[in-house]
């Protein structure tokens, strides 16, 4: 089901979508795994339903407007839902980090700050709880059920799902050799280094930025399947994301390969933009409603 709108009405729509939003109160949440104050933006919901923990892409917020854009569908259909922010190693974040700030978060780290949060929605009460990522954190996603299975995780809804290491991201060998060489002689010097759209300007540990070059297209695609043959995933993708460009279109096949139901909304970026939200918002609404009944 497609909705359409006139130009005119987006401003109204926007401005509706903000003060629905606004509704979440603010938790903040010492996590088991780390002891850092983490916050979130948090909705309650139907508590015979799974939970939605949608998460937002590198670097960002809760606050960005795919991710505003799903908690609002959400919000709607009568789901708890819950939307925080990575700590990035920085205690109470709610603001995007720069390609140049200091990074000393792992990937490890914010796995482990997935598994903390889903823990906090069943003390909530909620049966089980559906993931919902949007680009880098709907491959954390499979990471984190890759490190660690969990049976009350009902619903995986990966966005823009793409991969973070690759030569044709970027990716450099010989600061990949680099920063193993570091690790070896314990030298945790940060480093300026090319990363998907960091280029040379990616100021991070070593330790930091080769724990996230675990994410290459191989390691994605057969995580993917592994999960897909247990856990209903849905991988929802924009027609027009400029990404392709680097990673062929072909990755799209290579998804539906996977087992897991793959939706193209054709003309849509890597961040739905304009009037492509409202096509996310209908695309999750019918995910969530059909897999998601009482």
């Amino acid at each position: 089901m497609q909705r359409k709108y006139l130009p005119s009405f987006l401003l109204l729509f926007i401005l509706l979508g903000t003060t629905f939003t606004s509704r979440a109160e603010v938790v903040q949440y010492k996590l088991p795994s780390n002891g850092l104050v983490a916050v979130a933006d948090y909705t309650p919901g139907d508590t015979k339903r799974p939970a939605v923990l949608i998460l937002h892409g590198l670097l960002t917020t809760n606050r960005f407007h795919t991710v505003r854009a799903m908690m609002e569908t959400a919000q709607e259909l009568g789901f708890g839902v819950l939307a925080p922010n990575l700590t990035y190693a920085i205690p109470r974040r709610n603001e995007s980090v720069l390609c140049t700030s200091l990074h000393r978060h792992t990937l490890d780290m914010e796995a482990a700050e997935i598994h903390d949060w889903i823990d906090w929605l069943r003390q909530e009460g909620y049966p089980s709880v559906i993931l919902v990522g949007h680009s880098a954190a709907s491959q954390l996603f499979l990471y984190a059920l890759k490190q660690k299975p969990r049976k009350d995780v009902s619903g995986l809804i990966l966005t823009s799902l793409l991969y973070l290491n690759g030569p044709e991201l970027g990716t450099r060998q010989a600061e990949l050799d680099k920063a193993r060489r570091m690790i070896e002689e314990a030298d945790s010097t940060p480093q300026k280094w090319h990363w998907v759209f960091c280029r040379g300007n990616y100021l991070a540990t070593p330790e930091s930025y080769l724990s996230y070059t675990k994410l290459t297209r191989p390691f994605i695609l057969q995580t993917l399947k592994e999960i897909s043959a247990r856990i209903p995933t849905y991988v929802v993708m924009g027609g027009a994301d400029k990404r392709y460009e680097r990673t062929g279109r072909n990755i799209l096949d290579q998804y539906r390969q996977s087992g897991a139901h793959v939706v193209v909304i054709d003309g849509a970026n890597h961040f739905f933009s304009s009037e492509h939200q409202f096509d996310l918002q209908d695309t999750l609404s019918d995910i969530l409603e059909t897999h998601a009944a009482p």
